[in-house]
């Protein structure tokens, strides 16, 4: 691990206060959470781990297990994948509010694209390990993910898939 990734481990972490500054509305900006009543949804921010990261910071990348979901609180960060011939194509630049890798809490697939912060971002991760344990608890949830799912499913293109 370089001084680089090092310094933003060091950074991954749960601050009570930070959390409780998460607004319930960007977790409700998740179609999977917005019919979550409050308790649930503070359940839920409660398993958020904030993450600051340097702009040029790599989340993720295509063929990693796909471990869990995050949501931009400020900054932004570029989807992308490498095209036939071995170029970056921007998916999506994901600012404030925005989300992605909500698929991966369901279905556990490896990563189908990049992710990498463009400018020094803030973000709320939701680990897949403790989102499924948040299930167990509301197997409510998981009855209306199949509808989201589906949903986002049949928008897909043929040849991305959802990250």
């Amino acid at each position: 691990m370089d001084a680089r990734q090092m310094t933003n481990q060091n950074h991954l972490r749960r601050d009570p206060q930070t959390i409780l500054a998460m607004k319930l509305d960007a977790l409700r900006s998740v179609p999977l959470f917005r019919a979550l009543d409050d308790m649930a949804a503070s359940e839920l921010c409660a398993l958020l781990t904030m993450r600051e990261v340097a702009g040029g910071t790599s989340l993720f990348h295509r063929g990693e297990p796909g471990d869990s979901m995050y949501l931009v609180e400020n900054g932004c960060v570029r989807i992308s994948v490498k095209d036939a011939d071995g170029h970056d194509t921007t998916l999506a630049e994901m600012g404030k509010g925005d989300f992605f890798g909500e698929m991966s809490l369901l279905d556990g697939n490896a990563r189908s694209a990049d992710a990498t912060a463009s400018v020094d971002s803030r973000l709320a991760v939701l680990p897949r390990a403790d989102f499924r344990s948040f299930l167990r608890k509301n197997p409510d949830i998981a009855l209306r993910a199949t509808p989201t799912r589906r949903k986002k499913r049949a928008s897909r293109s043929p040849t991305v898939r959802p990250i």
